[in-house]
C-alpha cells in the first residue's frame, strides 16, 4: 500500500513563532510520503518549543485534509499565555536560604528593581523538576540526609499568565 503524499503543510494561530521558523524545524515536508512517525515527531517538537518558553498551556491538534493521492496537514495552534514567575517561596529552611539557592537555580522570578517589574521569566516545568534535584544534593550535602524537598503548591493566576511556587 503507498502512503499519501504531503501536498502542503499549514499552520494556523502562532504568534510567537513565524510558520516558517516552525516547518524549518519539523521532519514531514512536503512532497514526501505521509509519515506518523514523523508526524508524532513534528507534534514534540512543537510542544518543545512552546514549553521552552513559558507556554505552559500550549496546544496543538492537526488535521489531514485528504486530496486525491494526498495529505494536506493543518496544524491548530492555541498557545496560550506566557507564564512567568511571579514569586518563588521556600519554607522550612535551616540553615540555608533563599538566597543561597537562587543564583544557581533554572527557574528565577520575575525581575524587578525597586519594586517595578523589569522582565519575566518563564515558568518551564522541566526547569522546575531540575531545581528540585538540585536543592536535594543541595540537603543532602549539607548533611540533611532525611530531609524532604518537594513542591507544596504551583498555583497560576486567574489569566495563567503568572505562578506562585511554594
Amino acid at each position: 500500500v503507498e502512503r499519501e503524499i504531503v501536498l502542503g503543510i499549514e499552520v494556523r494561530g502562532n504568534t510567537v513563532y513565524p510558520t516558517k521558523e516552525i516547518l524549518a524545524k519539523f521532519d514531514t515536508s512536503v512532497g514526501r510520503p505521509l509519515d506518523p512517525g514523523r508526524v508524532w515527531k513534528d507534534a514534540e517538537t512543537l510542544k518543545e518549543m512552546y514549553l521552552s518558553m513559558g507556554y505552559a498551556f500550549f496546544r496543538a491538534r492537526r488535521d489531514e485534509l485528504r486530496a486525491g493521492r494526498g495529505v494536506h496537514l493543518v496544524w491548530h495552534l492555541d498557545e496560550g499565555p506566557m507564564v512567568s514567575i511571579e514569586a518563588i517561596e521556600f519554607s522550612g529552611l535551616s540553615g540555608l536560604s533563599a538566597s543561597d539557592l537562587t543564583p544557581r537555580m533554572r527557574s528565577k522570578e520575575n525581575d524587578v528593581f525597586l519594586f517595578i517589574p523589569t522582565g519575566k521569566n518563564p515558568y518551564v516545568e522541566r526547569n522546575l523538576e531540575e531545581d528540585l534535584k538540585w536543592i536535594r544534593v543541595v540537603c543532602w550535602t549539607e548533611g540533611w540526609l532525611d530531609g524532604r524537598v518537594f513542591l507544596e503548591d504551583v498555583s497560576f493566576n486567574a489569566t495563567k499568565s503568572a505562578v506562585r511556587i511554594r
